[in-house]
């Protein structure tokens, strides 16, 4: 009887918390969006120089020297030191594993480091990144492409979004016999403390592919999609009247 009453108790206290963040007035939750196709004029690579050997000292001077051959070549297509970001080298120990998976000796050591390079002049992409597939020690290699004024469109399509959130909340509303009342909650927060729905703006997206090559006896020939998507999109709650 006392764990009746006390589960009781607390479904009742659960109701009333949802409740209380909710208005009491008649309402409408609807979400808007709206989507564009752009060309893209940049593009982010992402990859990690990588060895493993039997010698800490060799796996680390293959990985520095690969990582000056990167520098290299970010050079020789006029990407500037501030467009390239390295993270630190990273050393693992690999060990041989007993029956039960039990670390033994030594086998090796792996070391890596991440690089992130921007390339503003997309036109570059695809010479740059089939020499940088080609090189040894070149692994995940990662690339996503944008556009230079991404605020600017992301701003508009945070208006075209609430544009279509009130026509879709007005839709709805009709069939209803009802009529839209002013705008009661719209945040970029992702929770305004309403328990009915995630309020915010959506992040935007777009396209990225991943490192195996598209073959060509002229080289690896990475391609540039000749558009890309980028969306957003915004939950809005509206008094109905």
């Amino acid at each position: 009887m006392y764990k009746y009453l006390l589960f009781t108790i607390l479904l009742f206290s659960a109701l009333n918390a949802s409740a209380a963040g909710l208005p009491e007035f008649p309402f409408i939750i609807v979400s808007g969006k709206a989507e564009i196709k752009v060309p893209p004029d940049e593009v982010k690579v992402n990859f990690v120089i990588i060895e493993f050997s039997a010698s800490a000292e060799e796996a680390l001077s293959i990985v520095v020297n690969r990582g000056a051959a990167v520098l290299k070549l970010a050079e020789k297509y006029a990407i500037p030191l501030d467009q390239i970001i390295s993270q630190s080298i990273d050393k693992t120990v690999k060990r041989s594993r007993g029956e039960n998976y039990e670390p033994l000796k030594i086998l090796g050591y792996e070391v890596s480091q991440n690089f992130s390079i921007t390339i503003k002049d997309i036109s570059n992409y695809s010479k740059f990144s089939d020499e940088l597939i080609g090189m040894q020690n070149i692994a995940n290699v990662i690339s996503s492409f944008n556009i230079s004024n991404r605020e600017e469109v992301l701003r508009e399509l945070v208006g075209k979004a609430s544009s279509d959130a009130l026509r879709r909340a007005n839709d709805l509303a009709k069939g209803l016999r009802a009529a839209v009342g002013p705008v009661f909650a719209i945040s970029e927060d992702q929770d305004i403390g309403l328990q009915l729905a995630k309020f915010g703006v959506n992040v935007e997206n777009y396209i990225s592919h991943s490192g195996d090559a598209f073959s060509s006896r002229t080289g690896f020939n990475f391609f540039i999609p000749k558009t890309i998507d980028i969306a957003k999109s915004v939950n809005v709650i509206f008094k109905l009247e």
